[in-house]
């Protein structure tokens, strides 16, 4: 998938574009699941309820499927 020029532009003034519809429900629990997974093996194994942050930098690095999405 290419950007457009809007979505160039759009990145270039705000640091990010939007590519809706890109995963699809499966996939997006997926990422989701591998998520919460590093969350509970790195983040101390407490069950993130949202009421918290929690920053693990690099979240990804943690997760070979995570990996992956890059």
């Amino acid at each position: 998938m290419r950007p457009t020029e809007q979505q160039l532009k759009h990145f270039h003034t705000f640091g990010y574009v939007v590519f809706r519809q890109l995963f699809n429900a499966a996939e997006i629990k997926r990422i989701t699941d591998e998520f919460e997974t590093v969350i509970q093996t790195v983040g101390g194994g407490d069950q993130h309820d949202g009421s918290n942050r929690t920053l693990i930098v690099p979240t990804i690095d943690h997760n070979k499927y995570l990996c992956t999405l890059l």
